[in-house]
């Protein structure tokens, strides 16, 4: 189950209208041949969560990054997209670790965050041939010895 600390709390702050604002996303600027490309990826299904809204051009961002999560990770095995999972998960961990001394720390997210990470570690290491009961031991032996 992949977990992000930093998910979006409004529709305003996932929504991109116009051509403009997808090319921003997509592209990092905004000139006339970037609106085109979007244009002519949409025209030809190649953008990635795009949809028409009234008369402009429009992308969810969590549905976008959603279909390039599963674009990227298509043919790929199991342990590698657990991996790639866990990498993701420890990068919003360590953000969330270094708002710890700010006022702002969601200690619910942070449990639920750490918990998640867990679980990926476990699924990822149990794919690559070590039984989950070993990784038990094995944390039960550190524990102690700390």
């Amino acid at each position: 189950m992949l977990v992000r600390c930093k998910d979006v709390d409004t529709l305003k702050d996932d929504l991109l209208l116009g051509a403009a604002a997808l090319a921003v996303f997509f592209f990092g600027v905004n000139t006339s041949s970037a609106r085109r490309a979007i244009y002519h990826q949409y025209e030809h299904g190649r953008l990635l969560g795009a949809f028409k809204y009234g008369s402009l051009l429009a992308a969810r961002k969590s549905t976008a990054l959603a279909a390039m999560w599963a674009a990227e990770t298509k043919g790929l095995d199991e342990a590698t997209v657990r991996l790639m999972e866990l990498h993701l998960q420890l990068n919003e961990l360590a953000s969330a670790l270094l708002e710890c001394g700010s006022h702002q720390t969601d200690v619910a997210k942070l449990r639920l965050l750490l918990a998640a990470t867990g679980e990926t570690i476990a699924a990822a290491t149990e794919l690559r041939g070590t039984p989950r009961q070993t990784i038990a031991k094995r944390a039960n032996v550190i524990e102690r010895s700390a």
